[in-house]
């Protein structure tokens, strides 16, 4: 069970102990004291403070999963929109193919970030992320990648 449901459990328990308090008090009536009346509705008050804490922590762990769940429904919807050609994550085009300039391939499928590979120079055999640092073979990268590009890549 997740400790937001814990916490919604002892906030009840809490709010239920309150209750009974200020019902035993109120039916004790005359009977009590100033100050077996004062413990009572010292204690109901406790009760009720532990059982907002308990909502407001129950909130707080429900308003992050429903973080992490918006972050994963992201991460699901740029999936949807990538794919993988050569050692490159490129986005894809109207026609549902490969275009553009490449992705790391290491950056999205570890950490599901895209992050675009950087060209060195004309002399450089190899393009590089430039968040991890991994190094591509340049032919195996191809940028500006369009279908006249995919074309001469892919075995006829």
């Amino acid at each position: 069970m997740s400790t937001a449901m814990l916490a919604v459990f002892e906030a009840a328990e809490g709010l239920k102990l309150a209750a009974d308090l200020i019902k035993s008090a109120m039916a004790a009536g005359d009977a009590l004291d100033k100050a077996e009346m004062r413990f009572k509705l010292a204690d109901a008050l406790n009760a009720l403070a532990d059982a907002k804490n308990s909502v407001t922590d129950a909130k707080e762990e429900l308003q992050q999963a429903y973080k992490e769940l918006d972050e994963m429904h992201e991460k699901l919807k740029l999936k949807a929109k990538t794919v993988r050609f050569k050692d490159g994550y490129y986005e894809l085009d109207g026609e549902g193919a490969a275009s553009g300039d490449p992705y790391c391939s290491k950056c999205w499928e570890v950490d599901h970030r895209l992050v675009h590979l950087v060209r060195g120079d004309r002399t450089e055999q190899f393009t590089y992320c430039p968040s991890c640092k991994q190094k591509y073979s340049r032919w195996a990268t191809p940028f500006e990648l369009d279908a006249e590009i995919r074309k001469k890549y892919e075995p006829a």
